[in-house]
Order: structure tokens, then C-alpha cells, then sequence
């Protein structure tokens, strides 16, 4: 596509939930669904650039609600996904990788709360934690959390600290971004279900999302492994 188009194209579509187009080359355009009582993702990434401003993130050109809807508009990073560009490196530059995402959540890691919420004290869009089949979760306090997690089934049950951390539950080699040129990091998207959360969720997601679109049993259980060690 030339540098100067300005063709709007979709490039991703989530059922009724959201969608994002490519505005030319320079922007993006996401639309996600939205309530009153949840952050919106451009709210999220100021969040982000003021408490943890070493972490990259896209850069938000303007943001606004109408109804239930959220829209954006974002200045484009100009890289690719690590789901498209782990086939292409070398051992040591996906290691390099692998320690790179484990440095940036040990950065978010370094943000705390005293309760389970969202970066701005509202319920956390993580239905691995919702029960009864919701996708949100009210804020919790450290007992009320360890109440709702409490299952007499369950040995052990979830241990929960004294106080909670901010995490992106969605952290995926779909949502990072590597330079093509220098095989580096570049950007972390999609940060609408981040929160500040309870330690064995950063322990076990990365488990459950086992390192969804990477090419390979190995590639996959080495994500599985970076998730685990992260959090130790």
C-alpha cells in the first residue's frame, strides 16, 4: 500500500464485542464494546504511560464514547506480531524476547493495590476469575477476594497476598509487537482487560492461553515457562 494511502480497512473483528480498522499506514481505529462502569483502553494506556511509563504502548490520537460503544483512533506502530515473527528468529533472539516480556511485568508487577480492581478502581474485564459464566469482576477487597476464591474442593486454594499487582491477563504474542529490523520488542497492545490483579493469575494465565498462534509445541511451552517464571 502506498505511504500516503488513505484506505480504511478491517483488520480484525470480535464478534459484536469490537473490531479494528487500518486508517492508511499511520493510524488504527478500534471500536470495542463498552459501559459505564469499565475503563476504556485509551483511559488504560494514559494509566500506563504515567505509573509505568518504561512499558511501550501505542500512542492514543483521540478516544470518546457514544452509547455502548468505545472508539480510538491510535498512531500505527509500524512492526509485527511475535506470533508472526517468532518462525523467523534465532534461539537467542527469542530468548531475548521471552526476557524482555518478563522484565515488563515485572515493571507493571511494581504497581500495587490493596484491592482487586481496575486500573481505576472499577470491575476487571477477566472472565477466568468471573464466576457464573461473567466476563467482569467488581472490585475485591484482599478478604473479600479471599472469600470469592475460597472452594471447599479446592487443595490448595489460590493464595491471596496482602496486596494485588497490575497485569495484562491478554499478554500474547498476538498483542506484542517486535521491530522487523532489530528483532527487539517495540510495543505491548490490546490493554483493555488489564488490572490490578492476584499473583497466581500471573502465575497460571499464561498457562491457559499456552502461547496461543506461536508454531510449535517447543515455542509454546517455552511461553508456558516464561509465564511461570515471571511470577516467581
Amino acid at each position: 500500500m502506498p505511504a500516503n494511502s488513505h484506505d480504511v480497512r478491517l483488520i480484525h473483528e470480535g464478534g459484536t464485542l469490537s473490531a479494528v480498522w487500518a486508517i492508511g499506514n499511520n493510524a488504527i481505529c478500534k471500536v470495542h464494546r463498552w459501559s459505564s462502569d469499565t475503563t476504556s483502553e485509551s483511559k488504560t494506556i494514559k494509566f500506563i504511560q504515567g505509573k509505568a511509563h518504561q512499558v511501550p504502548v501505542p500512542e492514543v490520537v483521540y478516544s470518546w464514547e457514544d452509547g455502548n460503544r468505545s472508539f480510538w483512533v491510535l498512531k500505527r506502530v509500524p512492526d509485527i506480531t511475535l506470533r508472526e515473527a517468532w518462525g523467523t528468529m534465532s534461539a537467542t533472539e527469542q530468548a531475548s524476547i521471552l526476557d524482555e516480556v518478563v522484565s515488563i511485568c515485572d515493571i507493571l508487577a511494581s504497581v500495587t493495590s490493596e484491592r482487586l480492581q481496575n486500573v481505576y478502581g472499577g470491575p476487571v474485564l477477566e472472565p477466568y476469575l468471573a464466576h457464573s459464566g461473567q466476563d467482569s469482576l467488581e472490585p475485591l477487597t484482599v478478604s473479600e477476594s479471599r472469600r470469592y476464591f475460597f472452594r471447599e474442593d479446592l487443595r490448595p486454594n489460590p493464595e491471596i497476598e496482602g496486596r494485588f499487582h497490575l497485569y495484562h491477563p491478554d499478554l500474547g504474542p498476538g498483542n506484542i509487537l517486535v521491530s522487523s529490523q532489530s528483532q527487539r520488542l517495540s510495543a505491548i497492545i490490546d490493554w483493555e482487560c488489564a488490572g490490578v490483579l492476584p499473583t497466581f493469575l500471573d502465575c497460571n494465565k499464561a498457562f491457559c492461553v499456552s502461547g496461543p498462534g506461536l508454531p510449535s509445541a517447543n515455542s509454546r511451552y517455552r511461553w508456558k515457562v516464561n509465564g511461570e517464571s515471571d511470577s516467581e
